[in-house]
């Protein structure tokens, strides 16, 4: 009875070592063993799996494999200036014409936008996190864009200007 029980232990020890199917085989035609110390030694002379089995078990968005993996970054050329970032991100065509403004949600289909407008009252009327375009009269090279704050609609927290053609940032304004 004893021995059967050093045998079950041994095979479920050998189990949780992670030995394989041979070293198993092996340990079941084993005659039984009558003593525990004669256990012990094949307990501790087992690799430790525990690595191996942590890195399985990695989250796949963790940054630990593919740290090594990311190329290196290369100097930059020039200084980066103010304005390489910032770019109107609105299709030309759908800019309002001159003299009008129009409502732009970011992440909204251009044809699901609200139409062009004038210009009275529509900052109280710009939904949070919105933009307001304006076209001006005296200048129709330029789109001036007031941001709204993304949590308070018709506060305006910024004012741009950019060119009307390329989109590209030409200056801040004073609110």
């Amino acid at each position: 009875m004893f021995a059967n029980r050093v045998l079950l232990f041994s095979a479920a020890l050998t189990l949780l070592a992670g030995c394989s199917h041979k070293d198993r085989a092996e340990a079941a035609r084993k005659p039984a063993a009558t003593s525990a110390p004669t256990v012990a030694p094949t307990v501790v002379a087992r690799r430790d799996p525990a690595p191996k089995h942590a890195a399985k078990r990695a989250a796949p968005s963790s940054g630990a494999r593919r740290t090594a993996a990311k190329p290196a970054a290369k100097p930059a050329a020039k200084p980066a200036s103010k304005s390489s970032g910032l770019a109107l991100k609105v299709p030309e065509a759908h800019l309002p014409t001159v003299g009008q403004c129009r409502i732009w949600k970011e992440g909204t289909s251009p044809f699901q936008q609200p139409q062009p407008r004038s210009c009275d009252g529509i900052v109280s009327s710009a939904p949070a996190g919105s933009m307001i375009l304006y076209r001006p009269a005296n200048d129709k090279k330029i789109v001036r864009v007031r941001y709204i704050d993304a949590h308070r609609a018709g506060v305006v927290v910024r004012v741009r200007v950019f060119e009307a053609a390329t989109g590209k940032y030409l200056r801040d304004e004073k609110i």
